[in-house]
């Protein structure tokens, strides 16, 4: 066999045929696989991210049954049944258990079930407990009240069977005396003498019974007990021992001093006026509560919207000054006293002139004068009667001077005195007409003839502090009586008819509370041989004397705050001949305060001063958890509020529920002033005291006559610096409006107040777009007003430029009104305006600020409107100050003219003749007679 051989080339040697596996080859297909390995990098990453992202995050459901159909629901139920029981069974069968895990696990179990138990039991407990002492509590109180009730309505029925058998007496006599069953008629002279008597001498029995030594018609009133000092004493306060506390230094202690407080012993008929329950409107919060009922957040929504839409408004009254320049023969100005119409002014001076500025004019024009002639001293009080037709003066002398203001034309000499001219309308002042004058020294006011005179009532000669017309009108409106307030209290009802002897002249009866007739013979009378009449009540001087709605009860205030109503009734005519009042209040001189206790200590919950090392992070979570306790705690609105120079903010809180009558725990809550962030929560404990009124200041009555204002000084008490309390009483219902005002002074204004007047104060008409009066302030030369329908300030002095701190009413610039400490105030409003009139008793000037409306027409209808929504009543149009004035063209009844107006739109059938009309015009006043009467408008208030 032929083998043919066939011989390789040796490797290395390559021919030129080349493998199909060659490197040009191998880089092409990986050009060609390239977009297929990055698809897969890509498919890849991204489920590596997704096993990530679910290995991050726990299994939040995705294959839960909320992502199957309903129509799988069923098939999913079943086969997780299937796949729990053959797990389970695997468990049970292939995983021997753990004895050891599973006692552990029952022994724990108990041991919370017993746990459990005793928490359930011990709360049961506590609860069963507490409800137990509630109920133990309320058992007691009940029956004290119980108590109280049956001994109270036994001792009235006691009283009341005595005075049931007494009155059956009496008229059992009467009958047997008179023969008549009915008994003694009141005006049968015999009246007075036993029956009247009989009821006086009980009603005196039972308000004095303790200062009447004997029944007898002579008798007098002994001298008061000696007062009774109260003090206040509280526990000391056991503090731990073997504990140092440290004090913050921006808060130190001062220890209090001992407030004593001497009360007089009051009359069981005497009401006691407190103010400790009324909150200062400044420290009131505005906002409403979580607590707060749908009511209250309703009117705090709507006190909110009255409060800004007052302020706004008087930010828009346009305030302009003027000055009336006087004679220099005045010296100054005293008082001054506004006519009830406002229409005209009553100035009284220094000198102890008065002159009479007509308002209604432009500058406002003197058109009465009277120059005083004798040296009788300055004039301190000044009163006229409704109809403006009467003018009386009282001086510092004590006389009293009664004047007609219809006189006769100033003579010369009078006018060179007071610097004064004819006009450029050729008018020139009248003079005051005198009608009487009473001379305090004389004994013009000293009872000399009467039975007051024979059973030694009269306490000597007196000078008058102030007086008033009585509102006794005559058919012409006519007052002939004045009632004038004596030094030592007693008050001296005059009739200044009685004093023309001329028999011819045929007296005017009186319509309105007539003198009461009584069976004496001899009536008392004054060294003039005048008719008097003494209404005794008051022990010291008398600073307010007037008359409820200005014609209704007489309301008298003296310097301890007793208030007396006197009702002008035979009923009130007591067993000596004198009047007492039908009711009587006592306005509490002193209120409740608190004061650090001296064994204190402070106790701090947070502070954010703690070093530079402390870490801000703890400080905010240590704030935030201070804030919620805060806010659980639900604190009520601050007891007290010290604003700081390093720009914090102290809120002194009480605790809640109100602070005891003994030491409590109060709260104190600093705060940044821009940010009202919290800077430090610390409780302290505060003692209660008397803190006694220094003096009352001011008593003033607004023009309606329907509420009367008082201000307060009460001296320094830590914390709080000495200030002036603004209360509002309302004469018709004899309670506090819910407003009160402290105004904060300085420790020297409060020791000048003392002793100087550099106060003063003066209630405005009105203001009709607001509906509300306002008090005009000037202290110490500052002068301010305040709304008192809401306590907010309305009106300050300042610069325009660089105005102080932030005030949303009008502010007037301090430039325009250079005032001295020295300088009063006096309102009067006409024309639609406001005005605050500035006067100084050593200054023969008036200087008038004058508020003019410049609100738009819609801006008043919105303040209106917010007026109503807040729960404002109308007012009568004679005691408003509308900035639009509207004058009925004939002197009509308001009603009758509007039935005019609506009749006039109507087209008459015939022409009615000149007599027709004024026939007409006569039956439309006289259909008005009856519903006047239904109204009552001239009835006893």
């Amino acid at each position: 066999n032929n083998i043919t051989v066939i011989e390789m080339a040796p490797r290395g040697r390559s021919s030129g045929h080349r493998s199909v596996h060659s490197g040009g080859s191998y880089v092409k297909k990986a050009i060609e696989s390239m977009p297929d390995a990055m698809d897969r990098i890509w498919n890849l990453r991204d489920s590596l991210h997704d096993d990530y992202v679910k290995k991050r995050k726990p299994y939040a459901g995705e294959l839960g049954i909320a992502s199957y159909l309903p129509r799988q629901i069923p098939s999913y139920l079943l086969v997780r049944k299937l796949v729990e029981d053959f797990v389970d069974n695997f468990i049970v069968t292939n995983i021997p258990p753990d004895h050891q895990v599973q006692k552990k696990d029952l022994k724990r179990k108990k041991l919370n079930e017993k746990e459990k138990d005793w928490e359930k039991t011990s709360k049961l407990l506590t609860e069963r407990a507490a409800v137990q002492l509630v109920a133990e509590e309320l058992l007691l109180e009940v029956t004290s009240s119980m108590t109280k009730d049956i001994a109270s309505e036994g001792i009235h029925q006691d009283l009341l069977f005595k005075r049931m058998s007494a009155n059956m007496f009496i008229r059992e006599a009467e009958a047997q005396a008179t023969g008549v069953p009915r008994g003694r008629d009141p005006n049968d002279p015999a009246y007075d003498l036993i029956t009247r008597t009989f009821y006086t001498l009980q009603k005196n029995r039972d308000n004095f019974k303790k200062h009447i030594w004997t029944h007898s018609q002579l008798t007098k009133l002994s001298g008061p007990p000696p007062p009774q000092i109260i003090q206040i004493v509280t526990p000391p306060v056991k503090a731990k021992k073997k504990k140092k506390v440290t004090k913050p230094p921006e808060a130190p202690v001062s220890a209090p001093k001992l407030t004593t407080v001497v009360h007089q012993p009051m009359e069981a008929d005497v009401q006691l006026i407190t103010y400790d329950h009324l909150h200062p409107v400044d420290l009131k919060s505005s906002d409403a509560r979580p607590t707060d009922g749908a009511s209250i957040k309703n009117q705090k929504f709507w006190n909110n919207v009255y409060e800004r839409r007052e302020a706004k408004y008087w930010s828009k009254l346009k305030p302009y000054v003027f000055i009336l320049p006087m004679a220099r023969r005045c010296l100054g100005v005293t008082v001054i006293r506004p006519s009830p119409d406002h229409m005209q002014l009553a100035v009284g001076m220094k000198s102890g002139d008065v002159v009479v500025y007509n308002t209604q004019v432009h500058p406002w024009r003197i058109v009465k004068i009277d120059c005083s002639q004798e040296a009788e001293g300055h004039v301190v009080h000044l009163a006229w009667s409704l109809d403006s037709s009467r003018l009386l003066a009282v001086k510092h002398s004590g006389t009293v001077t009664v004047w007609l203001t219809i006189g006769h034309p100033a003579s010369k000499e009078h006018l060179r005195l007071m610097e004064l001219t004819a006009n450029e309308t050729k008018v020139q002042p009248f003079s005051l007409l005198h009608l009487h004058t009473f001379n305090a020294a004389q004994g013009d006011l000293t009872l000399t003839e009467g039975p007051l005179v024979e059973q030694g009532s009269s306490r000597g000669q007196e000078k008058a502090t102030l007086a008033a017309f009585f509102p006794s009108l005559t058919l012409f409106t006519t007052q002939h009586s004045l009632c004038t307030a004596l030094q030592n209290g007693d008050v001296l009802k005059l009739d200044l008819e009685t004093a023309n002897t001329d028999t011819n002249l045929h007296k005017s009866p009186i319509l309105l509370k007539p003198k009461i007739q009584t069976n004496v013979q001899v009536p008392n009378l004054v060294r003039q041989k005048i008719e008097a009449e003494l209404l005794r009540e008051h022990k010291h001087p008398i600073i307010h004397l007037d008359f409820v709605g200005n014609i209704g009860k007489m309301i008298s205030v003296d310097r301890s705050g007793l208030i007396c109503l006197w009702k002008y009734d035979k009923a009130q005519l007591s067993g000596f001949d004198w009047f007492l009042p039908e009711k009587k209040y006592q306005l509490k001189m002193s209120k409740i305060s608190y004061v650090p206790s001296p064994e204190g200590r402070y106790k701090v919950l947070f502070t954010d001063r703690k070093g530079r090392t402390a870490h801000q992070g703890k400080i905010a979570q240590e704030r935030k958890q201070a804030q919620r306790d805060l806010i659980r705690m639900n604190l009520s609105d601050p007891w007290h509020v010290v604003h700081g120079a390093n720009e914090l903010d102290t809120y002194i809180y009480e605790p809640p529920g109100g602070a005891r009558n003994t030491t409590s725990v109060f709260h104190i809550v600093v705060r940044h002033r821009k940010t009202q962030q919290l800077s430090s929560y610390k409780t302290f404990l505060f003692q209660p005291v008397q803190v006694k009124c220094s003096r009352l200041l001011v008593v003033k009555q607004t023009p309606s006559g329907n509420n009367l204002v008082f201000i307060l000084l009460f001296p320094a008490e830590s914390p709080k610096s000495p200030h002036l309390t603004i209360l509002v009483l309302d004469l018709q219902t004899m309670k506090l409006h819910n407003i009160r005002k402290d105004l904060d002074i300085t420790v020297e204004e409060h020791d000048t107040l003392n002793e100087v007047k550099v106060f003063s104060a003066d209630v405005t008409q009105t203001y009709g777009p607001t509906g509300s009066e306002y008090l005009f302030i000037t202290l110490n030369g500052r002068l301010s007003c305040m709304s008192l329908n809401t306590g907010a300030l309305t009106l300050c002095l300042d610069s325009l430029k660089k105005p102080q701190g932030k005030f949303s009413g009008l502010r007037v610039n301090k430039k325009l009104l250079t005032l001295t400490k020295y300088y009063q105030v006096a309102s009067i409003g006409n024309f639609g305006a406001l005005h605050a009139i500035m006067f100084d008793r050593d200054t023969p000037q008036l200087t008038v600020l004058r508020l003019e409306d410049e609100n738009l027409p819609e801006e008043t209808r919105q303040m209106t409107k917010a007026y109503q929504l807040w729960g404002g009543k109308s007012c009568p149009s004679e005691l408003r100050v509308n900035p639009v004035d509207c004058s009925l063209p004939d002197m009509k009844h308001k009603e009758a003219e509007m039935r005019n107006l609506i009749l006039s739109l109507l087209p008459p059938d015939e022409e009615l003749s000149v007599k027709d009309r004024e026939k007409e015009k006569n039956e439309n006043y006289l259909s008005l007679t009856q519903k006047v009467r239904k109204q009552a408008l001239l009835s006893d208030l």
